[in-house]
């Protein structure tokens, strides 16, 4: 990674952005902002603040690799705090059949639909992954705000 010196002060230099290590810190981040979800969620809450630890999580490990936050990045971790929910909803659902069925949670994680379709519980799915939208959206807002004003 170079570092360019900004024209005219030698003393300022600008970091050069690393698009792919900043993925890679963005997932991490996301696994991280996503276990947190998880964690929330078998505590008995869905709470806004998960979707603040998702957005932090995901946005400093974008900077920390990627050694710069551009919109592009940020764009990055936007689509990464799409995904993360969805995943997080389904691992929640799968632990719980896999508590319920006594299954491996990977078969429990690869029949959720399958198992929430036959259960009749579409709605509660449905109605939970929207929570869990919501208040990641609730969370993330402030936290992607305040790091497209600080670009």
């Amino acid at each position: 990674m170079e570092e360019t010196i900004i024209q005219g002060n030698p003393e300022i230099t600008e970091k050069q952005e690393n698009v792919l290590l900043g993925l890679v810190g963005a997932l991490i981040g996301g696994i991280l902002g996503g276990a947190s979800i998880v964690l929330l969620d078998q505590a008995g809450l869905v709470a806004a603040v998960s979707g603040v630890i998702l957005a932090i999580c995901t946005l400093k490990g974008y900077e920390l690799l990627g050694k710069k936050l551009s919109t592009t990045g940020i764009i990055i971790c936007i689509i990464v705090m799409l995904v993360t929910p969805y995943v997080a909803s389904r691992v929640t659902w799968a632990l719980a059949i896999a508590e319920e069925f006594q299954w491996e949670f990977g078969d429990a994680f690869k029949y959720v639909h399958d198992v929430v379709t036959e259960l009749e519980l579409e709605a509660d799915y449905w109605k939970n992954l929207l929570y869990v939208y919501a208040f990641a959206a609730l969370g993330a807002f402030t936290t992607v705000k305040q790091a497209f004003k600080k670009k």
